[in-house]
């Protein structure tokens, strides 16, 4: 093989039930590698890489030229599979693979130090791959899951990302070592340069290969190698340790042509000295990012800044005698740093991001804070039509304009995340939050409608083809039913019913997911029978039923709690099947807030029934459910009650472990939250 690597065969083993799947890995894993090669991997010894699965394997691990995997994150099931299941192979073959090239000759020094090895391989290895293969809009792939996995134990968990010795190692493998870990090294990348980033990781390699190191041994490395970026570099480093997430409101003004950005931290954490924070910035007219000289000289596009202080005032200059008059700045690109941001910015001036912006997070980022506004307005009793229509507006130019990239365009009308929403706040609204998606999934739908009807017509896919680019117009058919719906027309669910019947079983799961929200009245044929179909259709595919079962506990009916219920005690449920245990009850309890916080309390208690009857067995997979529950405080006072009185019922239950009577007994005694 070429460039020192002696790979010369890749094998995957799997059950002969299974091994029909395999040929989805075999083809996208020498893509991994002909990628990793090219980007900085390190060599390899190994001739032969071996990839097994193994039914019950916990997820996936690595050893030296041996992997062994579940079979959902190696083979696609050759019975029916999904996008979703496509996505899951790829990212973590990558992920093992690149344990191999980037860093597994190099042991970490405790276990403590866990993100040097799993944080480092989400960002180089997992993450980077998606986006060759998705392009640059996967990166909001990467922030999505941040939000939805790891902001959540910001809250719950509150560990940094590098601690001390813990008893059990297991309690390391979490989402903040892993994704926060992978952002934190994605700082320090974006300080130095992806250039420099690759001389630098690669001499540490070489440098610690097959000896021990930390992740202050890998800062100091790329400090020493860099002496003019240490400051920044050591500063945000400090990341590693911090609990909890800053929070910067970034505030411009024009003045003589030139524009004055205030970058401020807005949070209440007390680290001392302050974290660094890169924040990317762009000065943004109709045309696309403008060239400006930023406060060190430079002339770009783009200006990375370091915030190291409580607050700093920078000024982007004009490279030529036009002045950056009517440009907007553009803050955090990239989302060059995972915090929670706030902006001085008018509707308008974002909407002139969502048209104009190149970067594609800076964009989406445009229009999910236009939709945040609205769903606010419209939750503080005041009238959301004006920033609804500013939204409609930049989003039907952007189409008008033409999206090359479907997976850019479906992200662009996905909106803002009910979790998302709700968790900004001490308080969590969730009928406030419910209400306002509602009116702005309407309005949009409306507005847009026959534009969205014209996108899923301009992004045609092969119905069997599993090429990245099959899968990114794939991707367009859940945002767009969920605002083609929502305006009510029977043109809208007669697509979204061809798209139920038609070949694609990814095409048919997505359009039952939106098709799922809505009550009888407003589908084109009842329920039960739109559901029977499925049923005929997939019987035999069980992952193909695991989506239809997460369509329906996923679902804004009012009737979800009671088919939640009657699933869980159908002879469809399994809750020894990690899968289908997943497959019930994590669209229901962690994605459905607010069908789970039913005012009746029904929600909870059918699920503290399954948690009670999980936990003895499963305890790690219901601590993946549990996120609500362990917020009970935070929600309002009738919510509350039920939910105390449930936990009450966990903590007296038989057979609950230690660790999590120790837990909720903890939640039981806090006082109600301010």
């Amino acid at each position: 093989a070429a460039d020192g690597h002696a790979l010369e065969r890749l094998a995957i083993a799997a059950p002969p039930d299974l091994i029909d799947g395999a040929d989805f890995a075999l083809a996208i894993v020498p893509r991994i590698i002909a990628f990793d090669r090219a980007t900085g991997g390190l060599p390899h010894p190994h001739r032969t890489l071996t990839f097994v699965a193994i039914p019950g394997y916990p997820d996936a691990t690595e050893y030296q030229s041996l992997m062994f995997f579940d079979p959902a994150v190696l083979v696609a099931d050759p019975s029916g599979h999904v996008d979703d299941d496509l996505m899951l192979v790829i990212l973590n073959t990558a992920h093992e693979y690149g344990h191999h090239t980037r860093g597994n000759r190099v042991t970490v020094r405790s276990w403590g130090q866990l993100a040097l090895k799993e944080g480092l391989t989400v960002l180089t290895a997992q993450n980077d791959t998606r986006r060759h293969l998705l392009g640059p809009a996967a990166r909001i792939l990467d922030v999505l899951d941040l939000r939805r996995l790891q902001f959540p134990e910001e809250v719950t968990i509150g560990a940094p990302v590098v601690r001390g010795e813990v008893d059990d190692p297991e309690a390391l493998y979490t989402r903040t070592t892993y994704l926060k870990g992978a952002e934190v090294f994605g700082m320090l990348r974006t300080i130095l340069g992806d250039a420099t980033w690759r001389e630098v990781t690669t001499s540490f390699w070489e440098r610690y290969d097959l000896g021990s190191a930390s992740v202050d041994d890998f800062v100091e490395h790329a400090s020493a190698s860099v002496p003019a970026m240490a400051d920044a570099l050591r500063s945000t480093a400090r990341w590693f340790g911090l609990s909890g997430r800053p929070a910067l409101r970034i505030d411009t003004r024009h003045v003589g042509g030139n524009v004055e950005v205030t970058i401020r931290r807005s949070d209440s954490l007390r680290d001392e000295p302050c974290v660094g924070i890169p924040v990317a910035l762009a000065a943004v007219g109709s045309n696309g990012p403008v060239a400006s000289i930023g406060p060190d000289g430079r002339t770009a596009t783009e200006h990375v800044v370091v915030l190291d202080s409580r607050e700093s005032t920078i000024t982007l200059r004009p490279d030529t005698g036009s002045g950056l008059d009517g440009t907007v700045v553009s803050a955090l690109r990239g989302f060059s740093a995972p915090v929670d941001l706030d902006v001085s910015l008018s509707p308008a001036e974002l909407a002139l991001l969502v048209r104009h912006e190149a970067d594609p997070v800076g964009r989406w980022w445009a229009a999910q804070e236009l939709g945040i506004r609205a769903v606010d307005a419209h939750r503080a009793g005041t009238d959301a039509t004006a920033i609804i229509a500013v939204l409609a507006e930049a989003l039907g130019g952007a189409l008008d304009d033409g999206i090359d990239d479907p997976l850019l365009a479906a992200l662009l009308l996905t909106l803002p995340d009910e979790f998302m929403l709700g968790d900004r706040e001490p308080m969590i609204d969730v009928d406030g939050v419910s209400a306002g998606l509602a009116v702005l999934r309407s309005s949009l739908g409306h507005a847009l409608h026959d534009r969205l009807l014209g996108l899923l017509r301009a992004h045609p896919d092969n119905p069997d083809g599993r090429e990245p680019s099959d899968i990114a117009a794939r991707w367009l058919v859940e945002p767009v039913l969920a605002l083609l719906l929502a305006s009510g027309s029977t043109e809208a669910t007669a697509v979204a019913l061809a798209e139920y019947r038609g070949p694609n079983a990814t095409r048919s799961i997505r359009a039952l997911t939106q098709l799922a929200h809505l009550e009888d009245d407003l589908l084109p044929v009842p329920y039960d029978d739109l559901l029977a179909e499925g049923w005929e259709r997939w019987q035999h595919s069980p992952k193909i039923i695991d989506r239809w079962l997460r369509a329906q506990s996923g679902s804004r009916r009012s009737d979800t709690v009671q088919r939640v219920a009657a699933l869980a005690s159908g002879p469809l449920y399994d809750p020894t099947d990690r899968g289908r245990v997943m497959a019930v009850w994590f669209p229901f309890a962690t994605r459905n807030r607010v069908a789970f916080h039913h005012p009746s309390g029904e929600g909870y208690r059918i699920f503290v029934d399954e948690v009670i009857a999980l936990m003895p067995t499963n305890a790690g997979l219901v601590v993946r459910l549990v996120g609500d529950l362990l917020q009970f405080t935070r929600f309002d006072a009738g919510r509350q009650a039920l939910l105390r009185r449930e936990l009450e019922r966990m903590a007296t239950a038989p057979g609950m472990p230690d660790f999590a009577v120790g837990i909720v007994n903890g939640l039981l005694n806090q006082g109600p939250a301010a």
